[in-house]
């Protein structure tokens, strides 16, 4: 009963309610009281009964206020916890560019770069919300990112690209793309927010890119590579470039 009093004040609700109101009511109660093994029949008669014996409907609605109110207390502490991490995430947004872009708007072509100094090994986690339109004209564009590190021999260094791509459909998605930094000589992380492929011709942008938000988690200690010499450089790229970029994903062995 404390099931059918919930859903009975969520299908209230203007933004539920619209969704129902060619339904009957006991149809929107059949996903509680079938797979307690209950008939349309059983569930009439069950209501019936006890609007027919107030005493007995009074004892029950006593226990149905008392669960009520231990969901609701379990429903904020679950909605405390949320905002408290939602606020966590803000403050540790490492994104320090524009936070809105509208192509072609902002750049037919643009690519939105950014280039992020670390704060040390872990994951670092980007995501944002983008809407494609069907007349973007990318070649399979998305979200990329990698690593960039000191290099002995002075030329420019950096790890595999990861990528994660997006569906033209005008729905605003949150996508986000995790990769983990594992190398102590890595200096920035580096990407692009509307990556493409190369594409011959005019391309115009047709997208929306918001809530950009960049987050590090830091790893163990014991889970990182050093360079220990120039000699070795060749070898320790390829061992870099063989380990997985999510931790969180593959999982990392330690040193």
């Amino acid at each position: 009963m404390s099931k059918v009093f919930t859903a009975d004040a969520t299908e209230s609700t203007v933004s539920i309610s619209s969704l129902y109101q060619r339904r009957d009511s006991i149809e929107f109660y059949q996903s509680i009281y079938k797979p307690m093994g209950y008939t349309t029949q059983q569930f009439e008669r069950t209501i019936d009964y006890y609007v027919n014996n107030l005493d007995l409907l009074d004892q029950l609605l006593d226990k149905v206020i008392n669960e009520l109110l231990l969901n609701e207390t379990k429903l904020n502490a679950e909605l405390t916890d949320y905002r408290r991490r939602q606020s966590e995430e803000k403050d540790n947004n490492l994104w320090n560019g524009k936070k809105f872009w509208f192509l072609p708007r902002d750049g037919k072509q643009e690519t939105i770069d950014f280039r992020i100094k670390l704060k040390g090994f872990g994951e670092y986690v980007v995501s944002a919300d983008v809407k494609v339109w069907p007349d973007d004209g990318s070649n399979t564009c998305g979200m990329s990112a990698w690593f960039e590190y000191d290099n002995p021999s002075g030329h420019p260094a950096r790890t595999a690209e990861k990528h994660v791509f997006y569906t033209q459909d005008s729905v605003f998605t949150n996508y986000s793309l995790s990769i983990a930094c594992v190398d102590t000589s890595a200096t920035y992380l580096a990407g692009s927010l509307m990556y493409h492929y190369p594409k011959k011709g005019i391309r115009e942008k047709h997208a929306e890119v918001r809530n950009i938000v960049v987050n590090y988690y830091p790893l163990p200690h014991t889970y990182h590579i050093e360079r220990s010499s120039p000699i070795n450089d060749s070898i320790f790229n390829k061992l870099k470039h063989s380990l997985p970029l999510s931790a969180k994903e593959k999982g990392l062995k330690g040193k």
